[in-house]
């Protein structure tokens, strides 16, 4: 009897162990956005989103004396961005501010246009330099 509760339990634990666990997935940076190209695109901010699992900052932008929307997308999370000092009240609507990042590979619909952000260069000449990148391009993580 006791032989086989004891085979039991471990045919059990061989079948837990066994199975396969979840898998998360998310969408890789490099299918969507220039890594190896950087720009620099100076506005104001018109509207800022907070929202996980990718903020958003778009800022009115004068490209060719004409305004042009764009969409900053932020990879970090709310919680990440915090972490930094950006919150809904260090990006206030109307606040001129630089953002550098990677272009998109293909532009979206809708004639907005879109930068994956890594800095942030507040009026006040602040930077504020996100995650890993400060290490690829040399940039210090906060100024």
């Amino acid at each position: 009897m006791r032989l086989r509760a004891g085979l039991l339990i471990v045919a059990l634990v061989a079948v837990i162990a066994g199975r396969p666990a979840p898998v998360q997935a998310h969408h890789s940076v490099a299918n969507f956005w220039e890594q190896g190209k950087i720009i620099a695109v100076t506005g104001v901010v018109t509207k800022v989103l907070l929202v996980n699992p990718h903020p958003s900052l778009f800022m009115e932008v004068m490209e060719d004396g004409k305004k042009v929307q764009y969409v900053a997308i932020l990879g970090q999370g709310v919680a990440g961005l915090a972490k930094f000092g950006l919150t809904k009240d260090s990006l206030p609507i109307g606040a001129k501010l630089t953002v550098d990042g990677h272009p998109p590979k293909a532009q979206g619909s809708g004639g907005a246009k879109g930068i994956l952000v890594f800095a942030f260069t507040f009026e006040d000449g602040k930077k504020v330099v996100l995650g890993d990148e400060a290490a690829a391009f040399g940039t210090p993580r906060n100024n």
